[in-house]
Formats: C-alpha cells, sequence, structure tokens
C-alpha cells in the first residue's frame, strides 16, 4: 500500500504533533527551495514557513524582477530566431516587465528606485555581453516535477512530489541538457583549478549551487530519459561569469536516495508540531538550527538560539550590524599597521618576535622567499614540535608525493568521466 499525497494543502506547521499521512496533505508537493533551505537549516525553514507571508526583501524582489526580464529575453529570442537582443529592445522588457500587469497579486513584488539602477546595469550587461544558440532552447522556466519514496514505520510507502522550475532548459547534442540558473548577486565563486580537487568542479558553484545541481539534474534525467548528463550553468549576470558542475546518469540513484531522506527528514519536522518558544537548543526537536552562510538570509534572526558570536559566516544579518562590523574592521586594520611598523623595528634590532601558537611555536620576523622576503608568521626549522631540516625535508617530500598520488587519482576519474560521456 502506498501513501500518495495530491490533495492541496495549507502548508502550515501544525501546533501539535500530526501523523505523517497528514504532513503529505498539508505539503503534496515540495519544491526546490522549500528542500534547500530545509538543507541548510531547519529552523529557518520554520521561520520561512511561520512568518514570510507574502512579502520578499530588495533583493529578492530584484532577483525576482530580473528572472522575469531574463526569461522574457530568450522567449522573444527564439521566437524571432536571433542569437542576441539589442540593448533598447531589452530595456523596454525590462521596463514592460517592471510594470507587472500580468503578474497574480500575489506574486507582485516591489523593487525600490534605488535598486532600478542595478536592474538597468544588469540588462544592459545581458544584451551586450551575451549570444544564445536560440534554437537549442527546450524551454523557459519550466516547472518539472518528480517522485521518490521512503519506508514508513509501519511499512507502507510514502511517495512524494518533489518540483522545480528551471531558469532555461537547453539541449546539449543528443544525451545532454544544460540549466542555465541567473544570479544576480555581487559575490562570484573562485576560478575552477586545472585539477579540481577531489570536490570537482561544485566547489566552485554558489553557496545553494551544489543542492540546486543535484536536484535540477535529478528532476531533467527522471523526466528526459534519453539524456545521460545534465550541467548546472550558474551565469552571474553583474560579471557575465559563467560556474558550472555537472551530474550522470550513474549518478541519479545515489542523488534519489539522498533527496529522499532530506524529505523524510522534513516530514518528520512537520509531524514533530512546533516546538515551545523561546527557542533553545537542544528543546527544538527535529527544527534544530545549523549556523553558515544562510543566516544571512534568516527571516527571524532575533529567534534563534545560536549566539551571533557562534554563527560564523552567518553572524551579520542586518545592514546595521555589517556597517558595525566594517567600522571594527577599519579600527583593527590601523591599530595593526601601527603595532606592525612598530614591531619592524625591534625585529630589525632584536630579532624575530616569539609567539605561542595552538599548534606549536611560532615567529613574526622577516623570512627569505627567493631573492624576496616578507615580513610575516612563520614556524622557526627548531621548534618545540618540529624536527630538524632533515625531517622537514622527508616530510615536506612525502607530502607532495601524496599530493600527486591524489592528482593522478583525479584525472583518472576526468578520464572515466570523459570515457562515460562518449559510450
Amino acid at each position: 500500500m502506498e501513501v500518495v499525497a495530491h490533495a492541496p494543502g495549507h502548508r502550515e506547521v501544525p501546533a501539535k504533533p500530526i501523523d505523517v499521512d497528514q504532513v503529505m496533505t498539508r505539503f503534496p508537493t515540495l519544491r526546490q527551495s522549500l528542500l534547500g533551505s530545509f538543507d541548510e537549516c531547519a529552523l529557518s525553514t520554520l521561520f520561512d514557513l511561520r512568518y514570510a507571508n507574502g512579502w520578499s526583501t530588495t533583493p529578492q524582489a530584484r532577483g525576482t524582477i530580473f528572472h522575469r526580464f531574463a526569461a522574457e529575453c530568450l522567449r522573444t529570442m527564439k521566437r524571432q530566431d536571433e542569437e542576441t537582443i539589442p540593448v533598447s529592445e531589452a530595456l523596454e522588457i525590462l521596463h514592460e516587465v517592471c510594470r507587472q500587469r500580468d503578474v497574480p497579486p500575489e506574486e507582485i513584488v516591489r523593487v525600490p528606485l534605488r535598486e532600478l539602477k542595478d536592474l538597468r546595469m544588469a540588462a544592459i550587461k545581458f544584451a551586450t555581453d551575451n549570444s544564445f544558440t536560440v534554437r537549442n532552447i527546450i524551454d523557459v522556466e519550466r516547472r518539472l516535477q518528480g517522485e521518490i519514496s521512503y519506508d514508513l514505520p509501519n511499512g507502507q510507502k510514502a511517495v512524494r512530489v518533489l518540483t522545480g522550475q528551471l531558469d532555461a532548459l537547453i539541449a546539449n547534442g543528443p544525451d545532454a541538457a544544460i540549466v542555465l540558473d541567473w544570479k544576480d548577486t555581487w559575490g562570484l565563486p573562485p576560478m575552477p583549478r586545472e585539477d579540481p580537487g577531489p570536490e570537482g568542479d561544485e566547489a566552485h558553484l554558489s553557496y545553494q549551487g551544489y543542492f540546486q545541481q543535484r536536484f535540477y539534474g535529478w528532476l531533467i534525467l527522471v523526466n528526459y530519459p534519453a539524456i545521460q548528463r545534465v550541467t548546472l550553468r550558474e551565469f552571474y549576470v553583474r560579471k557575465t561569469k559563467v560556474r558550472k558542475a555537472t551530474l550522470y546518469r550513474k549518478d541519479l540513484e545515489e542523488v534519489e536516495r539522498e533527496l529522499a531522506v532530506l524529505a523524510e527528514q522534513f516530514d518528520l519536522a512537520v509531524a514533530s508540531g512546533l516546538p515551545r518558544e523561546p527557542y533553545e537548543l537542544g528543546k527544538v526537536g527535529r527544527w534544530n538550527p545549523s549556523p553558515g552562510k544562510h543566516c544571512g538570509f534568516c527571516l527571524r534572526p532575533g529567534l534563534c538560539p545560536i549566539e551571533k558570536e557562534s554563527r560564523g559566516a552567518g553572524a551579520i544579518s542586518s545592514k546595521r550590524e555589517a556597517m558595525d562590523a566594517v567600522a571594527e574592521i577599519a579600527v583593527s586594520e590601523r591599530v595593526r599597521e601601527h603595532r606592525m611598523e612598530g614591531v619592524k623595528v625591534w625585529v630589525d634590532n632584536h630579532g624575530p618576535v616569539p609567539v605561542r601558537w595552538s599548534k606549536g611555536r611560532r615567529v613574526l620576523g622577516w623570512r627569505q622567499h627567493g631573492k624576496t622576503r616578507r615580513f610575516e608568521f612563520y614556524t622557526p626549522e627548531e621548534s618545540d614540535r618540529g624536527g630538524s631540516p632533515e625531517e622537514s625535508r622527508k616530510l615536506e617530500d612525502a607530502m607532495r608525493e601524496s599530493t600527486e598520488r591524489a592528482r593522478e587519482a583525479n584525472r583518472e576519474r576526468r578520464r572515466a568521466r570523459r570515457k562515460d560521456a562518449l559510450v
């Protein structure tokens, strides 16, 4: 017997615990954005479900307008069979999109005038810097769905419908596809290395890129049996730069299992009901928070039980906090500059200054690098945790050999992937 949810739901977290089949009535489909948020932080997702009642932040609204603009540009180019679009026509499309005449009332967003200059800049760069082989465009803003399942404690099988909307789906030969994902952000991931390392190209996607790559790739592979590989291309419109990573059909089963586990964890969290307020660590059940970069997008950071000092990259959650942090950095940089100049004079007269670090003794002083020298922290050849110069050289040789073995293993994996792609 299968428990399949198709009836419309309220998408609300119940005050008291409920059965999992009731969860599937409330959430008949699970969107990529919802599962992606839950994957990063369960408590942040709870805040979204409870407090995001039809409003959006300014960056979110700007991103929504740009996505609609880019989609309409691609449709226009495909309709006219043109690989580029004139700047004047792109700006007309942008102005028409900003009017939101055909947008349902619940999906209308407000972009302040101060943000329109950024949208104009993005639109001009989009039209100036890009061309698309429009005949390869399969669809724009297509919503796909697929089913995953997991076993319930009573022996039944829960079937969940997962759905996601692609910015653009493009054919790339007879058995490959490309998913375009517009990124209207200032930040740009690092450039991929020639040797991508064990993480592969995924290490150079955006913060949400790995999840999106797995989710969108899975959606396409289950909906298009002829497709053997799917490449996510993150397109950074402000810099006209691309980051990409590829998912292969041989990875489908593993991705499906990962998504099934995530869907089950979400269902169990909703089934557990609302935790008691104020939220305390260890007392929120399955809604435990996880700190990270996503903390900067949290709707209610003031309710999070994790102290700001412990949130790491997510410690700043408002413009005021960012301004205060920058002011502190400016002061500390000035203090560092003054102190460093004073230490340099001392070192010139008395030699390196020792400092105790967690992993052994280090010194601050001048260090020779070939024909140049740098004023920096370094571990002297004879330290309380270091060995002789000969031992250090042996250790470096061993590390170099280990690194080369890892690189060769990565090259073998890439050759195997290219061989699989040609089969």
